[in-house]
């Protein structure tokens, strides 16, 4: 009986849909594999975004164009090899395309690498089981690492390393990024790791400054600066490229057109320089430097002022468990933890034990009476640091320190004890001041790209000499690296646009609605298919 029905037509038919069926679906499983395979190799994909946020623009492409022909030139004419860049990223390719932001970074770097595929390239490093692979790019041993970041290396031991977020901009009071930055981001990284547009240090000379260290020099080399000093501002004036200007312990006064001397202001040309983007100034001085009533005074205008008492300058002497020396002049200062000053130690202090920063013939370094004074209280520990602001027209400064001394250190002046330090009143030794600077690109937001101007003053010049910066125990090299960061930014291309993000909510439909639409689109076609599969059984059970 069961051999007869093998044998008829309607096991045949059946047993030919079966498989023709089971061809079928194999066929749709394995062009599927084929595509999504190539998809990912080759970047077949449609980017559905409102604003093609995944898209790297005509205006990136352009400028890399130009940036790798200009390399290449270059080292042809050297006769070495061509340029290459590496784009790094510090998890699983799978996984980072699970995770939203880290998604729209990799896509963009994937078109990168398609579209130069003899130039930049793509890979995958897994920092849990070979952390020895993120040696290279550490720039100290406190520097960490999560598996969203994203490292841009070039082939001359270059290279820029960014969290997740930073490419991506944020409007100001918000803590969800309004647009993706990653063409800028990504077009600043590489101009940087090729040198294409290696950023100058001026070393003012002109002022009876000293700059013997070679280790001050060979951490502005490391952080990929070059070095230019400049022995007359007024003549010789500032290069183009140069980002950031040092004074280090300046003994002759810098000219201004009060003094009778020159038509032409050192100051002014100071100030011309610092009110550009990006531009930033490093001062080192000491209680042994005399007074300087031009530079003085313009650091006032920036929030930072020298302690004196009847004219003497003043110097720190720190208690006998801070001194590492007997009359107190050499000792470790303290952190502050709090405020815009605490960004150049954070990598420092995030270790599991904390090199510590020494000090030595310290000036204090108050706020300037210029400004205003206020208690602002940390959003994550909910304490309170001070800080000092002042408005300037349509723009603003704010100062913070980075070092202070302990509570119970003295000042001294010729000789005598003037001030003491208290536990709300401690002495100031190193002080960051930032002009901050935003450009606004359209009328959806700011573009939070740090365009910022900084001032940075040490009552120390011992702290950047070559016995300290060199030495393994403490962590001035590091405080210094890490400022050379902050404070002299890579240039960023203007011209490269960001994309705002697509507005994502359907007009003129609530959320309550949509999730009304969502529940009926989930539940209406099965009952519609059941029913009528219902329908068709009873029907034929009638006939």
């Amino acid at each position: 009986m069961r051999g007869s029905f093998m044998r008829t037509r309607r096991f045949r038919y059946g047993s030919m849909a079966t498989v023709i069926t089971v061809l079928v679906i194999a066929a749709v499983l394995l062009a599927n594999v084929i595509v999504t395979a190539l998809s990912s190799k080759y970047l077949w994909y449609i980017d559905m975004t409102k604003e093609s946020m995944f898209t790297v623009s005509d205006a990136c492409f352009e400028l890399l164009d130009e940036t790798f022909e200009t390399v290449n030139t270059r080292r042809t004419e050297a006769g070495e090899s061509p340029v290459k860049v590496t784009i790094k990223f510090c998890d699983a390719k799978d996984n980072l395309m699970g995770l939203n932001f880290s998604k729209f970074v990799l896509t963009t770097a994937l078109e990168l690498q398609a579209h130069y595929p003899d130039t930049v390239s793509v890979e995958f490093l897994d920092i849990y089981q070979n952390p020895s692979s993120l040696t290279p790019y550490r720039k100290s041993v406190n520097t960490r690492f999560l598996n969203t970041d994203v490292i841009v290396a070039g082939d001359d031991n270059e290279y820029r390393h960014y969290q997740v977020e930073d490419f991506f901009m944020i409007s100001q009071g918000a803590t969800s990024p309004f647009a993706y930055h990653g063409n800028k981001k990504f077009a600043s990284a590489i101009l940087a790791v090729t040198q294409v547009a290696k950023p100058v240090v001026g070393i003012l000379m002109g002022h009876g400054e000293t700059f013997k260290d070679a280790a001050l020099g060979q951490l502005f080399e490391d952080a990929g600066y070059r070095i230019q000093m400049i022995t007359d501002l007024v003549t010789e004036g500032i290069p183009k490229d140069c980002r950031m200007l040092v004074s280090y312990q300046p003994t002759a006064d810098f000219r201004s057109l009060d003094d009778g001397i020159s038509d032409i202001s050192e100051i002014q040309i100071l100030d011309e320089f610092l009110d550009e983007d990006n531009h930033s100034l490093m001062v080192f001085t000491s209680p042994d430097c005399p007074r300087l009533p031009n530079l003085e005074k313009y650091l006032e205008q920036w929030g930072i002022a020298f302690s004196r008492d009847e004219g003497l300058p003043m110097v720190v002497s720190e208690s006998p468990q801070n001194a590492l020396t007997s009359n107190g002049h050499t000792f470790m200062a303290q952190f502050e933890k709090y405020g815009m000053g605490s960004s150049l130690t954070s990598e420092l202090r995030s270790a599991p034990v904390p090199q510590r920063v020494v000090f030595k013939n310290a000036m204090p370094l108050t706020f300037s009476t210029l400004y205003d004074t206020f208690t602002a209280v940390d959003e994550t520990s909910g304490e309170p640091y001070t800080y000092a602001y002042k408005s300037i027209g349509d723009s603003s400064r704010r100062v913070y320190r980075v070092f202070s001394s302990s509570a119970d250190a003295v000042a001294m002046a010729g000789g005598r004890e003037v001030a003491k330090a208290t536990a709300n009143n401690t002495f100031g030794l190193m002080m960051l001041s930032i002009a901050p600077k935003t450009v606004q690109e359209d009328m959806n937001g700011w573009d939070h790209a740090d365009e910022s101007s900084y001032v940075l003053v040490s009552g120390s010049a011992e702290f950047a000499t070559e016995a300290i910066l060199s030495s393994d125990v403490y962590g001035n090299s590091e405080v210094l690296n890490q400022a050379f960061y902050q404070m002299g930014k890579d240039a960023v291309p203007s011209y490269v646009p960001y994309i705002p993000f697509a507005d994502l909510t359907i007009d003129t439909l609530t959320t309550e609605r949509a999730n009304r639409f969502t529940a009926w689109l989930s539940i209406l076609p099965p009952v519609l298919f059941f029913g009528v599969g219902l329908y068709v059984i009873v029907r034929r059970k009638q006939k």
